[in-house]
């Protein structure tokens, strides 16, 4: 499967049949001074997001689970 950042040629179907979507705002406050962001708070990101292992993803975010940061659009 390719990723984002790959060049590939135009075709009539689509290379990419699964966005992965990361949403490290969802209850995350961040400013420049008192909270600026932090490298351990991308952890759980740069975990998941392996290229080589992205086949086995799962998704975090789901209606039980809404802080779940993982989510999978078709």
């Amino acid at each position: 499967m390719p990723s984002f950042f790959d060049n590939l040629p135009v075709q009539e179907s689509p290379w990419t049949e699964r966005l992965w979507i990361y949403d490290l705002r969802t209850n995350m406050h961040f400013t420049l001074e008192q909270n600026p962001l932090r490298r351990e708070d991308l952890d759980e990101f740069v975990a998941r997001s392996k290229p080589e292992s992205r086949h086995r993803r799962q998704e975090t975010s789901s209606e039980p689970n809404p802080e779940g940061r993982w989510r999978r659009f078709s």
